[in-house]
């Protein structure tokens, strides 16, 4: 999990975005096989900070599918 902060003054921050991930893979000798999911979840959902609007920088989420393969020189 990972947490964006917005900087309000010197001591004063807030959380406005987590981003979450959270996957499963397969592997077999040199090939993996795996899922990633990636959400995008804001904290605190288009709040006001001195007549500021804070936007979370990206809602929503996405999937991955994806094929490695992974070779070792010696």
């Amino acid at each position: 999990m990972r947490s964006d902060m917005k900087s309000v003054s010197l001591d004063n921050w807030f959380p406005m975005q987590a981003t979450y991930q959270i996957g499963a893979g397969l592997k077999i000798g040199p090939l993996t096989v795996g899922w990633l999911h990636t959400c995008y979840h804001p904290v605190a959902p288009y709040m006001q900070i001195l007549g500021y609007e804070l936007r979370p920088a990206s809602e929503g989420a996405t999937n991955d599918i994806y094929l490695r393969l992974e070779f070792k020189s010696r």
